[in-house]
């Protein structure tokens, strides 16, 4: 899969809590709706992604979208996180 060509639209949210963006990335063949972006829990104020999930009978968040490789997963996730980054730019340029 060449992680180059894909796009990814993102959804600004204004929320109190940690969740700051919603993604949606096509691949060219397909599209993947769902991804989180979300301010870490520790303080660093590092973004974080994770790819979509639906909870189960036993309240047990599981993943419905994974890559094979760790390599792919941080390349995708760094474009997710620099498209957020390019939003909210453009947001803030805006209010100038």
């Amino acid at each position: 899969m060449n992680l180059e060509k894909i796009k990814i639209k993102i959804k600004l949210l204004n929320r109190d809590d940690n969740l700051k963006g919603v993604a949606q990335i096509d691949f060219g063949d397909f599209q993947c709706k769902g991804f989180s972006i979300r301010v870490s829990k520790f303080g660093s104020g590092d973004l974080w992604v994770s790819p979509p999930t639906y909870q189960d009978s036993e309240d047990n968040w599981k993943k419905t979208f994974w890559l094979k490789s760790k390599s792919e997963w941080r390349l995708l996730k760094n474009k997710v996180i620099e498209a957020y980054e390019e939003k909210e730019f453009e947001k803030e340029a805006k209010q100038i």
